[in-house]
């Protein structure tokens, strides 16, 4: 209606196909004719049409409907023709701004996991993993007394992303995820009953990519784990006294972590039967487990530190078992250092590797092939690396390479 190119447009969109194409049939029929439509002089400027015959031919109605203007078909052409790119520019609009909310992350890490063991099922008592946990790490292990009827464990788990899902169970074998549960990051597992024996639990994390990374804790039941030796032990030699320094080991094993005991012996090597070695401290008061050296002077049962007399010390750490305070975990005894006060000797400090191989093998006095460690770039600054092996593999070996050839290795 109007006549417009507009209106045309509208109208082509808006009327009914069947009725469009009646229409549209009719006007084609009128052209076939030679009717049309002529701008009528008195009309330039004004948007005014005509039909071709004169100003005198009656109005459009029904019978004699306006024939459409071709210059509006072609823009409806045009317009139809734009409207796939515009689609597609819609969608390229949409896809670069819901971008950022479709990436999804790969980490499926861990941030943190403790472990706790309980009597009832109930209450539970944290326990100390070995290695300390690292997001690096895979494996870790723990024992606890059979006679401290331990009967369940539970462990909490942190996702590193927040996206990530997590699932706990005990593996029983068989199913590669048996017994896995949901649970919800930073919170703790239900209760997972222990055997006698090592007790394997599983950690299975999945990332927003749905791809997976596993934790396992080895709880032994019946098992008595000690803490670690200290470490970087030193004597340094001074008047009528041998100052003792050290730092702590690396794990304090399955219970919390009780102090150090420190021993002597005067003499020019360690003793051969560990009886003949002198407490320096009471074993019912061992040095604070934040304690880092001792000093060695004065009176030990009728002896009295002196010059010129050499002698060999060593420290042990001390866990504590919270469930029978007279039953102590000890490490075993570390490196003895000897010292003579009060010149004693150069000796060097350098505890530190300079290379670490490692082999597995499927019997004693098999062929041992190489065994990758992570992580595969040794350093000495590193003190803990993990591997994995076929199950068919029984035994590994060590090769470790000391950066000062007068340490020794245990």
């Amino acid at each position: 209606p109007g006549g417009s190119r507009r209106s045309y447009l509208y109208s082509a969109l808006t009327i009914p196909p069947e009725r469009r194409t009646r229409q549209m049939r009719h006007r084609m029929e009128r052209l076939a004719t030679g009717g049309g439509i002529v701008r009528h002089p008195s009309s330039v400027g004004r948007g005014r049409h005509e039909r071709a015959g004169g100003p005198h031919e009656p109005a459009p109605s029904a019978e004699f409907p306006r024939k459409p203007d071709p210059r509006s078909g072609r823009l409806c052409a045009r317009f139809c023709r734009l409207l796939p790119a515009l689609a597609a520019l819609a969608g390229v609009f949409c896809l670069f701004a819901a971008g950022p909310a479709l990436a999804q992350s790969s980490d499926s890490t861990l941030r943190a996991l403790t472990v706790e063991v309980s009597t009832d099922g109930v209450n539970f008592t944290s326990v100390g993993i070995h290695p300390d946990f690292s997001a690096a790490g895979r494996s870790f292990s723990t024992a606890v007394q059979a006679s401290a009827s331990y009967t369940h464990v539970r462990v909490t788990a942190t996702a590193n992303h927040a996206g990530a899902t997590l699932q706990v169970g005990k593996n029983a074998g068989g199913s590669r995820f048996p017994g896995q549960t949901p649970v919800t990051s930073g919170s703790p597992s239900g209760a997972i009953a222990l055997a006698d024996g090592a007790n394997q639990v599983r950690i299975r994390v999945t990332a927003q990519d749905r791809s997976i990374q596993e934790y396992f804790v080895t709880v032994t039941r019946g098992g008595r784990e000690g803490p670690a030796p200290p470490r970087y032990v030193k004597a340094t030699a001074g008047s009528a006294k041998l100052t003792l320094t050290w730092t702590a080991p690396v794990h304090w094993g399955s219970f919390p972590a009780g102090g150090y005991d420190v021993d002597w012996y005067a003499g020019a090597s360690p003793p051969t039967d560990d009886t003949d070695w002198n407490p320096a401290t009471l074993t019912s008061s061992p040095l604070a487990a934040t304690a880092t050296s001792y000093e060695f002077t004065g009176t030990y049962d009728g002896h009295t530190v002196a010059d010129g007399t050499t002698y060999q010390l060593r420290v042990r750490a001390r866990s504590t078992n919270p469930s029978d305070s007279s039953d102590h975990l000890v490490s075993e005894w570390a490196a003895p250092q000897s010292g003579t006060p009060p010149s004693g000797s150069s000796r060097s400090s350098d505890a530190r590797l300079s290379a670490l191989a490692a082999g597995s093998a499927t019997s004693s006095t098999g062929t041992f092939s190489a065994l990758t460690l992570i992580p595969s770039s040794f350093s000495a600054a590193t003190t803990e690396y993990t591997a994995s092996v076929a199950n068919d593999r029984t035994h590994v070996k060590l090769t470790p390479t000391v950066n000062e050839t007068n340490a020794t290795v245990k």
